[in-house]
């Protein structure tokens, strides 16, 4: 499923937070959104999920706009997957997952046995299924963050969001994530990113979006974006590219001169 943004402006009162946002992804891309902290991408990720409203532009999925559907109708476009979640209440691992049904149980029901075996089949497709009867608050982090992507694939949404999926993650972790939803771009999902972290997105975007003073600065394929002048400028510190090719692909790694 493509997603296109067309002119998107977006306000918080008075005070206008994104200008001119316009881009487009199509099924399987994977687009990463980087720039400094206040640069826009929370309220791109909220735009897009309407929990705040943009009052130009419009978002289309595949060419159907968007603009005037319900928040259950466009459950069936995008899930949201945030940075790191502890829920109150000591849910199982399938309980977590089967908030991803939300949407498709009426209000007031229970789920049935087919929100059960969407739930399972989910954490079956993450490598997981062995967890389904833990206490979530157990786990390590990235296990839980599996779990969240798992919740998404239940939605059976199209575009998974993600805000910063692999923050706060050990490395080991960090792989086993990004490699798990490098997959799912290859069976077909979508995803928006938001990242701080720009040797990530010139390993697995395929898109990259560099986001500045609520614009968009920069859009296109990560070696054309990532480079010295973008990153430098939209950071405001100088910062060196240094490029490697070895057997294992081709690498860019990032050193900030301070």
């Amino acid at each position: 499923m493509s997603l296109v943004v067309n002119g998107l402006y977006t306000k918080y009162g008075d005070k206008e937070v994104l200008k001119d946002i316009s881009f487009s992804i199509d099924k399987g891309e994977i687009l990463y959104l980087l720039g400094p902290n206040g640069s826009g991408k929370t309220t791109l990720f909220k735009s897009l999920l309407k929990i705040i409203s943009y009052h130009r532009g419009e978002v289309f999925m595949d060419d159907e706009p968007i603009h005037d559907k319900k928040t259950q109708e466009l459950s069936k476009y995008f899930a949201y997957i945030p940075q790191y979640h502890t829920p109150v209440y000591d849910y199982t691992v399938l309980d977590m997952v089967l908030m991803g049904r939300a949407s498709h149980i009426s209000s007031f029901h229970s789920p049935k046995k087919n929100d059960v075996d969407i739930a399972l089949s989910s954490l079956k497709k993450m490598n997981i299924e062995n967890l389904h009867d833990r206490i979530y608050t157990t786990l390590s982090g990235g296990e839980r963050q599996m779990v969240l992507i798992a919740r998404a694939l239940a939605q059976e949404a199209s575009i998974l969001i993600m805000d910063e999926p692999t923050a706060n993650l050990d490395y080991g972790n960090q792989a086993k994530v990004l490699k798990e939803m490098k997959r799912l771009s290859e069976e077909g999902y979508s995803m928006v990113i938001s990242c701080h972290n720009p040797e990530l997105a010139s390993l697995y975007a395929t898109q990259v979006m560099l986001l500045y003073k609520g614009e968009m600065f920069k859009f296109g394929k990560p070696l054309d974006i990532l480079n010295r002048e973008n990153l430098s400028h939209i950071y405001g510190i100088e910062i060196d590219v240094i490029e490697i090719q070895s057997k294992f692909g081709y690498f860019q790694y990032f050193i900030s001169n301070i």
